[in-house]
């Protein structure tokens, strides 16, 4: 019976999204809009909601945050302010049933929301299409965080590189 206790992941949990059923962790990242680089990360069961993590994953002193229709909240607000009170959340309008977006909230998505929040997607395709994918295969939350992180600060290398190579930052010599 402990060698089938030794081989189950008992941190890890089930959630689904859509149509898909998914078992394990969840990268929860704040990236810079600017570099796409990854500034903090926080791994989590699956089935903890992204909203869950926002506060702590956005550092202190940040003074805006582009997320989408699944952060809408008072508490959401009132806890960022808390921690950096001069923030400006910025959350993609989501249309209800019934209720469809006017069109004021489609054009504050297309304008103001989406050109931010599509480059911290490039950080997750970049992962899945470079770098092996999202998945990792482990067992236990801590080992799960080492290899996310480790993944993180690959993909951080691997940004900074091209940042480099396209002069929008200097290689450090040493």
């Amino acid at each position: 019976m402990t060698h089938k206790l030794s081989q189950t992941d008992l941190d890890a949990r089930w959630t689904k999204k859509g149509e898909e059923t998914h078992f394990g962790y969840k990268d929860n990242i704040a990236a810079d809009a600017s570099t796409k680089l990854i500034i903090a990360h926080e791994v989590t069961p699956a089935n903890v909601h992204d909203s869950q993590k926002l506060v702590d994953v956005v550092p202190e002193g940040t003074e805006e945050v582009y997320d989408d229709a699944g952060y809408v909240g008072t508490e959401i607000d009132i806890k960022l302010k808390e921690k950096c009170p001069d923030i400006e959340h910025h959350t993609c309008a989501k249309a209800n049933r019934n209720k469809p977006l006017t069109e004021a909230q489609k054009e504050y998505n297309r304008k103001i929301v989406s050109p931010v929040r599509s480059r911290v997607e490039h950080v997750f395709g970049r992962m899945t299409y470079c770098m092996g994918g999202l998945t990792i295969r482990c067992i236990g939350i801590d080992r799960a965080k080492c290899q996310i992180a480790m993944r993180d600060f690959a993909y951080n290398l691997m940004r900074y590189m091209t940042l480099v190579k396209i002069g929008k930052a200097s290689a450090m010599v040493a």
